[in-house]
């Protein structure tokens, strides 16, 4: 059930959600059956409010976490996670000015997906989430790229100029509750939106099979030119630190214009 929203008010926290399992079969809900995410996002309620808008009418950058909560990622790793996402946030809304810039929602995914919408950077907090269960990806994404398009729409309607969305996808091993038929129609869906600049997908391998992860995700799912990166391990900070630093980069330049993004050397495994 999605939580009540009054359209006069800020969203709750924590943000709209809803949790959806992404097949029972292929046969019912594989590709080409329905458009089960985008239905689910266009019934959301939105994540910003009319009132948000009219007191905030910045530009925004938005990125989109796409979290693996599957049993892989339980204990450390969680812990870890959480502590980046938080220290995330606090450097971007460090600066109000850059705050009022950055909107921020999350998806996560074990065998199952929970979308949480996205809000400014002020008003985020990281979900409670539980590591359990196993893993898929494709109906992750599909739901990060529906939840950006209609945050775009979000945008227009409302006269808000807007960076390209991010699209972050941190993962630490294969999927074993997919199938490839769908896992390929979401590298095409991907390679569409990097191509007509509707968004743009960064993801992120870790764990102790990182290495593998990385390179299944680049011959899988990545769009070309944009291959899968690897972190040590679950070292998430200096990762996170990047994103807040790329955000606030891309908060200081115009819509459309090339930014210089900072250096992955601090955290990238090459």
């Amino acid at each position: 059930m999605l939580p009540k929203s009054d359209s006069n008010e800020r969203p709750i926290t924590p943000q709209h959600y809803t949790v959806y399992e992404p097949y029972r079969s292929v046969e019912e809900y594989g590709p080409g059956q329905s458009n089960e995410a985008a239905t689910l996002v266009a019934a959301a309620p939105p994540g910003a409010t009319f009132t948000e808008f009219a007191e905030n009418q910045e530009e925004r950058c938005p990125i989109l976490l796409v979290l693996d909560c599957s049993w892989s990622m339980n204990g450390e790793p969680m812990r870890e996670l959480r502590e980046a996402v938080e220290q995330f946030r606090r450097d971007v809304t460090e600066d109000p000015s850059i705050a009022a810039k950055v909107d921020v929602g999350v998806v996560t995914f074990n065998n199952m997906a929970r979308f949480y919408d996205f809000v400014n950077s002020e008003l985020f907090t990281m979900p409670e989430t539980n590591a359990e269960g196993g893993t898929i990806i494709s109906f992750p994404m599909e739901l990060a790229l529906d939840l950006c398009e209609k945050r775009k729409d979000n945008y227009r309607e409302n006269g808000i100029a807007y960076h390209r969305p991010w699209i972050v996808l941190i993962t630490d091993g294969l999927p074993d509750h997919d199938n490839m038929g769908r896992i390929r129609d979401m590298q095409e869906r991907l390679k569409g939106a990097e191509e007509k600049r509707r968004a743009a997908t960064f993801t992120i391998a870790c764990g102790p099979k990182s290495g593998e992860t990385a390179q299944w995700l680049t011959d899988n799912l990545t769009p070309p030119g944009r291959p899968a990166k690897q972190v040590h391990e679950y070292e998430f900070k200096e990762l996170f630190r990047w994103l807040s630093n790329s955000q606030i980069a891309l908060s200081k330049s115009s819509p459309g214009e090339r930014v210089e993004l900072p250096s992955t050397e601090g955290w990238e495994i090459v």
